[in-house]
């Protein structure tokens, strides 16, 4: 099996947005009503809002693929 078919897979933030990520979530610790839970559900919604846009990029070049497969052979 090819793993670099599965490289969409790994979450590969941004750095600006990581940086940006972490400095919401450590604000959320240390707001009264939120805290420690609040943040690790702010990182984990971010990390699969992260996976979700990599999955639909994923299958948006799998599809242009596709298209360009079916082009060349005429149908």
């Amino acid at each position: 099996m090819d793993t670099e078919a599965w490289d969409w897979m790994l979450v590969k933030p941004e750095p600006t947005n990581a940086f940006q990520i972490e400095k919401e979530a450590r604000r959320l610790e240390k707001t009264p009503n939120a805290g420690p839970i609040a943040a690790q559900l702010y990182r984990a919604w971010s990390m699969q809002q992260t996976l979700l846009q990599q999955a639909t990029n994923r299958i948006a070049a799998l599809e242009l693929q596709l298209m360009k497969t079916d082009d060349q052979a005429g149908t």
